[in-house]
């Protein structure tokens, strides 16, 4: 064992001491995330990050540490009624025209019947107290769509309720002619194009689903297939077509995106962030996310830290 092994162990036996003395914010550097003796490191952050939690509950730092987020509220009748100036920008729309515009003008129509199901669930619960996680899809004035993840806040006014939005972009896409195309060709037109119209439609119900599920494991193909009246052939082939990206791909690739702006805005704990989008095994969560931004979780959070 060479003399860089021996204070690597000598790191660990300090990391372990931290933990018996309750020092949970302690923090072992991982260079290194191949070797074995770094994955006890890592492993160690992880087991801090639990400890952590039995001190304080993290969850809230994601919703009061967000840096510059988009902001807007809407009413009962869910019409925009206040707007800060990073949601003006990203809508491209003035501020004057955005009031009072029914919130169905600026989002798609699954993710509008996603937010009033959800909120309409909480407030007749009177769960005021606990904000929403929502992920949502807006128009913008360029014909794209721009999803976004954040909170949405119950506000008790002497006028009624208000639901306050925060949060952050997730990717924008441009909208192109889908390449679906019917198996056979119907005697008639009006018919087809019909058809071709609900297929797509309930691909974009698929999309949505799965963006507002991420929390949770994807369920087979041919089980969402059915879930969307879709047969698993059109599911597949038209998701690529329609968002460039094969369906379980997808529903990875925006896992680690929003796992992403959680390390990068927030002092979350890694472990709550793997968990809340669906990866039970941390490790495995550290190598997909390694793979695809090149850097480990820790390292990320590490040069982005928020006090």
């Amino acid at each position: 064992m060479n003399k860089k092994e021996l204070a690597k162990i000598d790191d660990i036996l300090e990391m372990i001491v931290q933990l018996a003395l309750g020092n949970f914010a302690y923090r072992y550097q991982v260079e290194n995330p191949e070797s074995e003796i770094e994955n006890i490191g890592e492993r160690l952050n992880y087991l801090a990050e639990e400890l952590g939690m039995f001190i304080s509950h993290p969850g809230v730092f994601g919703i009061k540490n967000m840096a510059d987020p988009y902001v807007f509220a809407v009413n009962e009748e869910f019409k925009i009624t206040g707007v800060n100036c990073r949601f003006v920008d990203l809508m491209q729309i003035p501020e004057k025209k955005l009031l009072e515009l029914p919130l169905s003008e600026v989002v798609t129509e699954s993710t509008y019947a996603a937010i009033t199901q959800q909120l309409k669930v909480h407030f007749e619960e009177e769960r005021t107290h606990t904000p929403v996680r929502l992920l949502i899809s807006f128009h913008l004035k360029s014909g794209n769509i721009l999803d976004c993840w954040g909170y949405c806040h119950f506000v008790k006014g002497a006028d009624g309720v208000y639901f306050l939005f925060r949060g952050l972009p997730i990717a924008e896409k441009e909208i192109k002619v889908p390449l679906l195309q019917p198996k056979t060709k119907s005697r008639n037109k009006e018919h087809s194009i019909i058809q071709y119209q609900a297929d797509i439609m309930n691909l974009r119900k698929v999309h949505q689903y799965i963006l507002s599920n991420l929390h949770q494991k994807l369920p087979s193909l041919n089980e969402i297939a059915r879930k969307f009246n879709l047969n698993e052939f059109k599911l597949k082939k038209g998701f690529k077509a329609l968002y460039q990206t094969p369906v379980v791909k997808f529903h990875r690739e925006k896992r680690l995106e929003m796992a992403y702006q959680m390390i990068v805005n927030t002092p979350t704990p890694l472990s709550v962030i793997a968990k809340n989008f669906g990866f039970m095994d941390y490790p495995y969560f550290s190598k997909a996310f390694k793979k695809k931004y090149g850097k480990s979780p820790s390292k990320f959070k590490d040069d982005n830290y928020i006090n």
